[in-house]
């Protein structure tokens, strides 16, 4: 049979019956020829041919992440070296995502597990395909709602309302401030309790995954005292139409509010003028009872109450029982009185001394009082209202007795005697005086007695005398 023996530059590559030759390690001018001998030892050498072989570039592909791990929606950028190669195809998956001369490539749309390789084609042809690169790409956190902050009032066990980690993300609480026992940290539902009474507690609801920036949001858990119990102080009756409360005060962090029992408006014209003051001022009418109700709030807890009743009794005014009376009432028995208008009230006249006497209407602030001739009397003028404290004030009246007539006597005339004694009668009734009428001689020696002298009177003349 006929041998084909094949040369690389002289050198046997290979002899045989086959008459072909494959290789992979010709360097650029290489000769390769091929020596035919048949079966009768015939020999003949091919002429040569000579390889042209273009270099094949080392290729390699990197990631601007250090060790491949991103977060998802993180843009990453390729690299394949070396650069000036006529095409660079990057594929995902195998599937080719960019072609054309640029040697990066660029990219947010990445998957966990996704695998990046790249393809180049030389000038002449050449294919050579890089390395994968085989990316870990974690689920980003979505946004962390801690919840809405609460109050309780003497509780120290709370129910959170986080919400929930995506998949493939993890919620984790942690105390932030204060002291807590969180029973399921990585459960957006979880209990916590331990709150202390009158403390609060600052949680944190975080969302993390591998490489991704975490999500975290803060929550307040208060564990309230109660409020202090409301006091609105004492039933009152009151002698007016307005009283200033007296409510307790509430404690740190508390209120207080005024408010009507139900009903306790009893006739809708209660006006309590500052609701949110404990001595606020409080007017209604006359007459009506009503209820009012102190109010002590908390966030959080039940709240405090506690009644009170106002009952208003009106007004009373001063009471007056007008002038005294001492000097106008002479030789008569009868008074016109000069007391004040009682109204609302009512007033009534009563005798305080003076004996016995009458008036015409015990009730009427100026009527008349009948006594006896002499006497002196106080009167009281009394007012009273409902519940209100009465008023007094007393009045002197005094019905002075007519004087007694005056007699001065019969004219005296006597001889050459200067001194006369005068003989009134002498009063039963009044005080008697002496006075001169005119400009006559004398002096008179005690004008206020009816027996008195007059010395002075000079010889010849004459002095005339008034006994009144």
């Amino acid at each position: 049979g006929t041998t084909y023996e094949f040369f690389v530059n002289g050198s046997s590559q290979q002899s045989g019956a086959s008459t072909t030759y494959s290789t992979s390690t010709l360097s650029d001018g290489d000769v390769v020829t091929v020596g035919i001998t048949n079966a009768a030892g015939c020999s003949v050498l091919s002429s040569g041919i000579s390889t042209t072989v273009h270099p094949v570039p080392v290729l390699s592909l990197v990631s601007n992440d250090a060790d491949n791990s991103i977060c998802a929606g993180t843009s990453v950028r390729f690299t394949a070296t070396p650069s000036g190669i006529a095409i660079y195809r990057f594929r995902v998956n195998g599937g080719i995502v960019q072609t054309g001369g640029s040697n990066t490539y660029e990219t947010t749309t990445l998957a966990d597990g996704d695998f990046v390789d790249v393809e180049v084609e030389t000038a002449a042809g050449c294919v050579v395909t890089s390395a994968t690169i085989t990316m870990n790409v974690d689920a980003k956190p979505n946004v962390a709602l801690a919840g809405t902050d609460i109050v309780q009032c003497n509780d120290d066990t709370f129910t959170m309302a986080a919400n929930a980690a995506v998949a493939g993300t993890t919620g984790t609480w942690s105390v932030v401030t204060g002291s807590a026992t969180i029973t399921s940290i990585n459960s957006p539902t979880t209990s916590v309790t331990d709150v202390a009474l009158g403390s609060q507690v600052e949680l944190r609801w975080t969302i993390s995954n591998g490489v991704c920036a975490s999500e975290s949001d803060v929550v307040l858990l208060t564990n309230q005292t109660p409020p202090t119990a409301a006091d609105a102080g004492t039933d009152r009756d009151i002698c007016g139409v307005s009283v200033s409360l007296n409510a307790n005060s509430p404690g740190p962090g508390e209120t207080g509010q005024w408010s009507f029992a139900p009903g306790g408006n009893t006739d809708g014209f209660g006006v309590i003028s500052d609701t949110g003051s404990r001595t606020s001022l409080f007017t209604g009418t006359a007459g009506v009872t009503y209820d009012l109700r102190w109010t002590i709030s908390k966030t959080g807890c039940t709240a405090s109450t506690d009644d009170v009743s106002i009952t208003f009794g009106g007004t009373i005014p001063a009471s007056n029982a007008g002038p005294d009376q001492l000097n106008n009432l002479c030789g008569v028995t009868v008074a016109t009185l000069a007391g004040n208008n009682a109204s609302p009230g009512t007033g009534t006249w009563t005798i305080e001394s003076g004996g016995a006497g009458s008036f015409g209407n015990i009730n009427v602030s100026n009527t008349t009082f009948t006594g006896t001739a002499g006497n002196t009397y106080v009167l009281k003028w009394t007012i009273s209202n409902g519940i209100c404290t009465d008023t007094e004030d007393e009045v002197t009246i005094r019905f002075n007795l007519a004087p007694s007539p005056a007699v001065a006597g019969v004219d005296i005339t006597q001889c050459d005697n200067s001194t006369f004694a005068i003989a009134a009668t002498n009063p039963a009734v009044g005080t008697g005086v002496w006075t001169k009428i005119g400009v006559g001689p004398g002096t008179i020696t005690n004008p206020n007695s009816f027996s008195t002298t007059v010395t002075g009177v000079t010889a010849g003349s004459s002095t005339t005398l008034r006994w009144t």
